[in-house]
């Protein structure tokens, strides 16, 4: 982890750090061996200066750099306690919790510091990364876009970590376009173009792809790695004769240079990928997925098993890779290796089972995933996956054992979807007091999740406990940073618990209150959502006319 100076901070607090503040922290972004150094600096004035607040807040600084957050909250803490409103403390102890995973924690300390410094970008993009991790995925991009809105001079950073957060959230036209602005602004950076290849690549826009690795071939010290690239580019996009023709040029390019650079190792290895690719003129295998994630990384653990060909644990990496990819020969072959170099060491018989299963064979694959489980009785997915068989094959309460299984075996680290997908099985399968139960928990215990409450709320609405799922958005309304989701959720509840003339009055509020956000933040796609969503309803014919805020009428029958 590291913080630099130009981290955005409010102009007026630049005067906080002090003349010594600003004389160190350059060094700590820059260079890991001058911590320690660094450190005992400022021990020794703060040993002569004990009440200087500002020798505590570096102190913290550094110690947070150095990614020990408990220690990094405590000299924050003293910070405050000499000099309370004086030095932006709430950014790091924001940090310094997320850093310590008390993330409900650091959301409150972050909403503080942009309530305080509300154009300070690096402020809203450390609330994005706690927000990703408690699953408000929406409420991240909100910060995310706002992060880049208030940061002109946005760093690669922060252009790639926004870009990729659309991107799972299935934005991709955004999440290029974010990358565009951020090459046209910073140059052609390596990470971020890879970055655009890899959303191109995903999206199936193939000739956007070749157009930019032929831009990055052009200008790169070597430009063999990007015509092996394009050579591949090519073929899964399904134009084989040009991707051996490219293979061939690459291959007479490799034989065409000196001796002593044919002779390297990266140079070999891409000599030996275009004789391969020219061996086999007709690939019998399953293809990777357009724009496969997992591309770089196989290509990756294959240079490292070159390297290491009897590290059992790179071959069951690598078998797991070929399995999510669909690539099953290649995982089972991975398999063998792993189980010939380390018998019975890695789960390899659940990468085989998942094989058997897709490939159709269930009968064999739920013999194979039987026998596993009885070996590995504390594999998560391993009786996930049986629950999901047994669920289909209606026997119930053995799924039922599995799921129950699953979240003993995972404990309070259970991920939102094992979470989810097992109380919805409880409550299809009339466990609903179990499934909210369930969820109930989950929630004291990680906290107001978006995607828990989402599902709690539902089955509490089917249940009819209307006055207790209210009262809960309502609260989550009024603490919520961004509260209109919530405002939503509650005119939607008041609809469906027969409540129509309280629903429409909600979702008046709602419009009215979007009407009333400035226009940056009232054109954000979320944002619109919801107006449209709210509109939508309110077109329904409805007997009574309601006030809204630009309408302060009394109601007529």
């Amino acid at each position: 982890m590291f913080f630099k100076l130009n981290c955005g901070y409010h102009p007026l607090s630049i005067s906080h750090f002090g003349t010594a503040l600003l004389c160190l922290l350059p060094a700590v972004s820059t260079a890991h061996g001058t911590h320690g150094q660094l450190m005992e600096v400022v021990n020794r004035k703060i040993e002569t200066s004990p009440d200087d607040a500002n020798l505590w807040y570096q102190r913290g600084f550094l110690n947070l750099e150095h990614e020990d957050p408990d220690q990094a909250l405590a000299d924050l803490e003293k910070a405050e306690s000499l000099a309370p409103g004086k030095l932006p403390t709430l950014l790091l102890k924001g940090q310094a919790l997320e850093l310590s995973g008390k993330l409900p924690e650091a959301r409150s300390s972050l909403d503080a510091h942009i309530l305080r410094f509300p154009d300070h970008g690096r402020g809203y993009s450390s609330r994005a990364r706690v927000l990703l991790k408690l699953g408000m995925r929406e409420e991240a991009l909100v910060d995310y876009r706002t992060a880049l809105s208030k940061t002109p001079d946005a760093e690669p950073d922060l252009v790639q970590e926004a870009a990729t957060a659309l991107a799972a959230s299935d934005h991709d036209d955004e999440a290029l376009a974010v990358l565009e602005s951020g090459l046209k602004r910073l140059g052609e950076i390596p990470s971020l173009m890879l970055k655009a290849l890899e959303f191109e690549l995903k999206s199936g826009r193939f000739e956007s792809a070749l157009c930019r690795v032929e831009a990055m071939k052009k200008s790169a010290p070597r430009p063999e790695p990007w015509m092996a690239k394009r050579a591949k580019l090519l073929d899964k996009a399904g134009r084989a004769d040009e991707s051996r023709a490219a293979w061939q040029a690459l291959a007479i390019h490799l034989e065409n240079l000196p001796n002593l650079e044919r002779g390297s190792n990266s140079m070999s290895l891409l000599a030996e990928q275009a004789h391969k690719a020219l061996a086999t003129p007709d690939r019998r295998k399953i293809p990777i997925k357009p724009g496969a994630l997992h591309e770089e990384e196989i290509e990756l653990t294959s240079a490292h098993l070159t390297a290491s060909p009897e590290d059992a644990a790179l071959w069951h990496q690598r078998s797991l890779l070929w399995l999510a990819d669909g690539e099953f020969q290649q995982a089972l072959l991975d398999c063998d290796e792993a189980d010939r170099l380390a018998p019975g060491k890695f789960p390899t018989g659940y990468v085989r089972c998942r094989i058997l299963l897709a490939s159709g064979e269930t009968a064999k694959g739920r013999a194979a995933l039987e026998e596993f489980l009885k070996a590995h009785p504390e594999h998560v997915e391993g009786h996930a996956l049986r629950a999901r068989l047994l669920l289909k094959s209606h026997q119930t309460e053995s799924a039922l054992a599995d799921y129950r299984a699953a979240l003993e075996a995972r404990g309070n680290q259970a991920g939102l979807d094992l979470i989810i997908e097992t109380a919805n099985a409880l409550s299809s399968n009339g466990r609903r007091d179990e499934a909210m139960a369930l969820l109930n928990d989950r929630i004291a215990a990680q906290g107001d999740i978006p995607a828990l409450l989402d599902q709690s709320l539902e089955l509490e609405t089917e249940a009819g406990k209307f006055d207790i799922s209210l009262s809960r958005v309502e609260a989550l309304t009024k603490r919520s940073a961004q509260p209109e989701p919530w405002m939503a959720k509650r005119a939607e509840l008041l609809a469906r618990a027969g409540r129509a003339s309280e629903a429409r009055f909600a979702w008046s509020e709602l419009l009215d209150h979007l009407g009333s956000l400035p226009n940056l933040q009232r054109g954000q796609p979320a944002m619109a959502a919801l107006a449209q969503q709210a509109r939508t309803a309110l077109s329904k014919p409805d007997s009574i006319t309601f006030p809204t805020a630009s309408n302060p009428t009394t109601p007529q029958p």
